[in-house]
């Protein structure tokens, strides 16, 4: 089977227009179709052309950390910029940041890592990527460390799509990359979708070089990535053709951010997502605009939105939040990250956001006419999971609730304000949950048919009712309700940004953190030496400044029985050493180091400092086994400089040494403390495959 493209000409048009081609044959041979039995066959389909300007124009200054894709891309479009140094200690005089597509990937040995860890290749043919001098493979490009005050103080960033592990590792986002084919439009309002539709985000021409194009599937098995640390298989991948977005990012639970597209499973994912934060933005676009086979002209359209609204974006102004109600509710915006504070009703202004949490009708009773007063004046109250009796008293009209059982409620792309950026995703649960649901609101009022949100407008003030809370979905005795409180947090973050909250998200800590640190530690030069009388420590082994010239070269991991022609049958105490040189800058992060496991016993010490140890005392179980996760204090580490690591090894019996890895020194990783509220398992990833 082969593509046959079919070419003809089409008359100017101002604007976008539909068309349809018609094909008509006729059998032959007897002139009848022997299957439809008709004398002449017809097909046809339909088209859209697209009109966007082959040159686009801004009044930005813009700045880009380039990557030859997207170099490329803004010279076609006739887009100027000046290239950004991320090392300087400034930023250049920009209104606008372009990180470009691919652009945080390191450099060539680095991404054949990411071809062996995400799809099982050894080669870059293998994958369906083009080779080197095609891509076009730049040199690694970092972030620039002032780059989150550059947002606070109304900076603009544009991401342009990068690869699961850059969004993963360096901004900790939770991910899929199966290759989205469909996206689905979130927030038809909003600029950057303006002329862009469901059909229009599907089934891109050409391929995406972003990430590999066919999966490997080894001599045994199925193919397994590494998903947030944990080995998860997978479907076999077969091609890239139609890709809209190789990589796409899972929602966050907490923070500003807002998805204004969906795609892949449960509709949990987007391509496009905005973040606010302090004057500035940060706009992430998985969309695979720049690293592609073929033109596609939708690609155009949506550079020229994103330009359009970056260039003139909405005005959000944060809130005074100020919360009142019990510990239960104070304890869901400190999870979520909020910015709030307590203070008394007799306080409350026009201009503030009201929290009114379970517990908080008491105060409210004794104030209502203060509280009539500032919605009059434009204050909003968002009440969370209140009951009839937490809503009696203080309220300036009559709202009706009734104990209801929820699963699934139906939500549109044009509701109202304080729904914008929530989807199906967030009131699609796993499970019925019991609620105080809305059942009537005063005229002007909105509510969903399942009375789980309302908003009723007061004087220039609202009146938000958000009946369903992350509390309700009890996880321990119903398991399979764990993705369902995650995308419950979703939805009363997303509220409360609406609403105007501010959130201490650590997204802008993140991006000026610098790179994550990341130390092979297997491939230092290594020596050991036994040390059956035990030593070690009073000799200074596990020191710096050791003369290490009768010490015998090894290699890690291992087993020194297999390494070492006089060590077959020794048990007992053994110790390894090696040296490795930091960067001089070390990134703002918890650093760790991890061993897969050692064989039996283990201290391990860096520059002297004893920084963790396993044995029978920590790991009674399984002490050979264990995997070891030491957290490194940054001050017993030499930045910019030479440090020692020293293990000290206790075999108690049979084979002993440094038997698995992983073993690096790192970063920690990012995604365990980023805008999620819950450590990752692997059953979180809805992209693992098993085999029945």
């Amino acid at each position: 089977m082969a593509k046959v493209p079919i070419e003809f000409d089409l008359p100017e048009v101002e604007s976008d227009r539909e068309g349809r081609i018609v094909m008509e044959a006729e059998p032959s041979g007897e002139g009848v179709d022997r299957v439809t039995g008709k004398a002449k066959l017809s097909d046809e389909f339909g088209f859209r052309v697209i009109v966007v300007p082959d040159r686009l124009k801004t009044k930005l200054k813009v700045g880009l950390i380039p990557s030859v894709p997207t170099v490329e891309m803004l010279g076609r479009l006739g887009i100027e910029f000046v290239e950004v140094d991320p090392s300087s200690p400034s930023p250049p005089d920009i209104d606008l940041l372009i990180v470009g597509e691919g652009a945080l990937r390191a450099d060539e040995y680095q991404l054949e890592r990411e071809l062996e860890v995400e799809g099982g290749y050894s080669s870059r043919a293998e994958a369906g990527l083009p080779p080197p001098h095609k891509a076009k493979i730049q040199p690694f490009h970092a972030l620039p460390l002032w780059l989150g005050e550059f947002v606070e103080r109304g900076g603009r960033v544009l991401v342009l799509a990068q690869t699961e592990r850059v969004l993963s590792r360096w901004f900790g986002f939770r991910t899929a990359w199966p290759g989205t084919r469909r996206v689905f439009v979130r927030c038809p309002w909003h600029p950057v979708m303006r002329g862009l539709d469901d059909e229009l985000l599907s089934l891109w021409r050409g391929s995406s070089h972003l990430t590999y194009s066919y999966t490997s599937m080894g001599p045994v098995g199925d193919p397994a990535v590494d998903w947030l640390g944990f080995k998860n298989t997978r479907v076999w991948k077969w091609g890239s053709y139609g890709t809209v977005a190789s990589v796409v990012i899972e929602k966050p639970h907490l923070g500003d951010f807002l998805s204004l597209a969906d795609c892949e499973f449960d509709l949990n994912y987007t391509p496009l997502l905005e973040y606010r934060r302090g004057r500035g933005l940060i706009l992430f676009c998985q969309l695979d605009l720049c690293s592609r086979s073929e033109p596609e002209p939708v690609v155009k359209r949506v550079f020229e939105n994103l330009l359009s609204y970056l260039e003139n974006p909405f005005e959000k102004r944060s809130r005074r939040t100020i919360y009142v109600g019990g510990r239960e509710g104070e304890e869901l915006l400190k999870a979520l990250k909020v910015r709030y504070e307590l203070a008394p009703p007799s306080e409350l202004r026009g201009g503030d956001l009201l929290i009114v949490g379970p517990g908080g009708g008491d105060a409210l009773r004794a104030a209502a006419d203060r509280v009539a007063e500032a919605v009059r004046k434009g204050m909003i109250v968002l009440c969370l999971g209140l009951d009839p009796d937490e809503l009696e008293g203080w309220l300036p009209f009559e709202v009706r609730l009734a104990r209801r059982e929820v699963l699934f409620t139906p939500i549109g792309r044009g509701d109202p304000p304080f729904l914008r950026g929530i989807g199906p995703s967030e009131l699609h649960w796993r499970g019925r949950i019991k609620i105080w649901a809305v059942e009537g609101v005063p005229e002007g009022g909105f509510r969903l048919s399942t009375g789980v949100f309302a908003a009723v407008p007061f004087g220039k003030g609202w009146l938000v009712f958000l009946q369903a809370t992350p509390d309700m979905f009890d996880e321990e005795s119903r398991p399979y309700l764990r993705l369902s409180k995650q995308r419950c947090a979703q939805m009363v973050s997303r509220v409360l940004a609406n609403c105007g909250a501010a959130f201490d998200d650590p997204l802008l800590k993140r991006i000026s953190a610098g790179r994550p640190v990341r130390v092979d530690l297997t491939s230092l030069r290594w020596r050991l030496k036994p040390d059956p009388e035990g030593e070690g420590e009073r000799l200074g082994w596990n020191g710096p400044g050791l003369d290490e010239s009768d010490w015998i070269d090894t290699s890690v991991p291992g087993y020194w029985e297999d390494q070492v022609e006089g060590l077959k049958e020794y048990d007992g105490v053994v110790w390894y050493r090696a040296r490795f040189v930091l960067p001089e800058e070390l990134p703002d992060d918890r650093i760790e180091l991890v061993i897969g496991a050692v064989d039996d016993e283990d201290w391990v010490f860096i520059n002297g400092h004893l920084i963790g140890h396993t044995g029978r005392d920590t790991h009674p179980e399984n002490w050979w086994a264990a995997e070891r996760r030491y957290k490194v204090p940054r001050e017993v580490l030499n930045s910019g400089g030479e440090n020692v690591i020293a293990v000290k090894v206790l075999d108690l019996g049979m084979s002993g040494g440094i038997a698995r890895g992983p073993f690096e020194l790192r970063s920690a990783p990012r995604w365990l403390r980023s805008y999620y509220i819950n450590t990752p398992i692997a059953e979180d990833d809805p992209y693992r495959y098993y085999r029945w």
